[in-house]
């Protein structure tokens, strides 16, 4: 639920976050301190719940390179990134993410996207052109040495009931 979009709220990441910023309230407190910019104990709960998912996505994605590049540093990892919206509230540390997933090439692969699966409203806030805005703006936060950028397509599972092959190539056309 906006403003958390993509956050987490089991009970491991509840406890780490009340270890880290020193406000410990029930779960579904923490939910509506967040949703209203509460401050708790002087902590400013939404701000520091901001901090704790951008930090607890970032130990995750390096983790992930670290146990892959153990195996095999010649993996180049790549990255599935949605919409800069959904992430707003807790953005990724892309610099890091960048650092960890390279290979010893120094490659390290984004694929932007966020789904559109029909085209009853291409101008609405879910539409392919606003998706093509957020696959814009992840590319230029993402951009630099070694970072190969690449674009979701949805065309499978197609369906021709929802999504025309005029609407599919439109989003080709925006990609590039």
């Amino acid at each position: 639920h906006p403003p958390v979009d993509y956050a987490c709220f089991c009970d491991s990441c509840i406890a780490r976050f009340a270890v880290e910023s020193g406000v410990e309230i029930p779960r579904k407190e923490l939910v509506e301190a967040i949703r209203l910019g509460s401050t708790v104990n002087g902590v400013n709960v939404r701000r520091a719940w901001r901090d704790y998912s951008s930090r607890a996505l970032t130990d995750i994605a390096c983790a992930a390179a670290d146990a892959v590049h153990r195996v095999d540093d010649s993996i180049a990892i790549g990255y599935m990134v949605c919409n800069p919206g959904g992430h707003g509230y807790a953005p990724p540390d892309f610099k890091r993410w960048i650092e960890k997933g390279r290979n010893r090439d120094g490659t390290v692969y984004f694929r932007h996207g966020s789904g559109v699966y029909n085209d009853f409203s291409p101008y609405a806030h879910d539409s392919i052109l606003m998706k093509n805005i957020s696959i814009g703006r992840l590319c230029a936060m993402t951009e630099g040495p070694g970072v190969v950028n690449l674009t979701e397509e949805v065309t499978h599972p197609y369906n021709r009931r929802t999504k025309s092959m005029k609407i599919t190539f439109l989003e080709a056309a925006l990609n590039l």
